[in-house]
């Protein structure tokens, strides 16, 4: 990764030097163990450069005995076979760490497309609960508009109820009107009764009521029947007036009562129904909230599993 930098060849042969002071072997191992990071890779670079650098004794003229020098010649044999071995040896576990390190390459290869295909499903998983949400929010906002439609619905029926009941009071005021007019007109007429029997009495007992005077009289009880009669007639009109008044008034309770029975109804079911899309678009929240959480932990491992495959490439 852009901006990391490994161990250099100073930190590795400081180290190597430690370990071979303290009479151990400077495998790979040994120095990344020492200086707690850098690749194998990098390690073992260094660690042969160290090696090949390595300042060695110098040497003096001096005559030594033929013997003295093939006991040197074979202990310089034997030194170099041992640093073969052990240059051969640490090529063994350079190669055998650099498999290890090309393994666990392919394997987090392989976590981060696992990663990035759980990460798509969740994407999608998100995409259909908000959805679910959006549908939820548009069923909410159309039992809010129906419940409004049945609160207008019995307020133009309660208009209507009162306006029938006002309908009905002044109808019966007029009734109450009527009466009191029959009432007097009843009372004029049996005067006017009482006036003729006395009149057709004193005409017979006098024999002296001309005709006229008669026809005038029976033009005068005529009259008045008549006005009874159009009087009765207007309160059997007002009666059944009042009567289909009391008809609507009864009918538009009765819708009103309807009404009130169907809108409560409807807010019961509207409350039902708000209360289950408000427990479902809280679970969608909820469930919205676990899956940004789920993105986002998938997000830092596959961030964390790219930069340690960037890492061993660099290494």
């Amino acid at each position: 990764m852009a901006g990391v930098t490994g161990v250099t060849l100073e930190q590795v042969s400081a180290a190597a030097e430690a370990i071979a002071a303290q009479g151990d072997r400077p495998s790979v191992r040994a120095v990344r163990d020492r200086l707690g990071t850098g690749s194998y890779g990098t390690l073992q670079k260094h660690l042969l450069a160290w090696r090949m650098n390595r300042p060695q004794a110098a040497q003096r003229n001096v005559e030594v005995p033929l013997d003295t020098l093939a006991l040197l010649s074979r202990d310089t044999q034997r030194h170099a076979d041992a640093q073969t071995a052990e240059l051969r040896e640490s090529l063994i576990e350079a190669q055998r760490e650099t498999d290890d390190t090309a393994s666990q390459c392919v394997e987090r290869e392989a976590q981060v497309d696992a990663l990035t295909e759980e990460n798509d499903r969740l994407t999608l998983e998100h995409s259909a609960t908000q959805s679910k949400l959006e549908a939820a929010t548009s069923e909410v906002t159309r039992l809010t508009e129906d419940l409004n439609r049945e609160r207008e619905s019995t307020r133009e029926q309660q208009q209507q109820l009162a306006t029938a009941t006002v309908k009905i009071e002044v109808l019966e005021s007029q009734i109450t009107d009527l009466k009191t007019d029959i009432s007097s007109v009843r009372g004029e007429l049996t005067t006017a009764i009482a006036d003729r029997q006395k009149a057709e009495k004193e005409t017979d007992k006098a024999q002296a009521e001309t005709a006229l005077e008669k026809h005038k009289a029976a033009e005068a009880t005529d009259q008045e029947n008549k006005s009874v009669q159009l009087m009765q007639s207007q309160l059997d009109d007002l009666k059944s007036e009042v009567a289909q008044a009391r008809t609507d008034a009864k009918e538009a309770r009765t819708d009103a009562r309807e009404a009130r029975e169907d809108t409560k109804k409807a807010h019961e079911n509207w409350s039902r129904e708000v209360e289950q899309w408000g427990s479902t678009v809280a679970l969608e929240h909820k469930r919205n909230a676990e899956l940004q959480s789920e993105r986002d932990a998938l997000a830092d491992r596959v961030g964390v599993l790219e930069t340690q495959k960037e890492g061993n490439k660099n290494g």
